[in-house]
């Protein structure tokens, strides 16, 4: 239903956002605080409803753009 693919999606950006912090963490570019900060950020991101194998995947690149975008400016 839709509340199972909006947590769907949701959980895919946060996964998406969450690498992103973690390797610029490990890049010494962020503090690790600045990991749930940018988790949080991910959150903000629209919704698409009942998404494609297609939208997924679009997710999962502007959570990592914008994740990237929010601390490397």
């Amino acid at each position: 239903g839709g509340a199972y693919q909006d947590a769907r999606k949701v959980s895919i950006e946060m996964n998406a956002a969450n690498e992103e912090a973690v390797g610029l963490f490990l890049q010494d570019k962020i503090r690790f605080y600045d990991i749930a900060d940018a988790v949080e950020a991910a959150l903000r991101l629209p919704v698409v409803q009942e998404p494609s194998l297609a939208d997924i995947f679009e997710a999962d690149r502007l959570a990592r753009i914008h994740t990237r975008e929010r601390f490397l400016k």
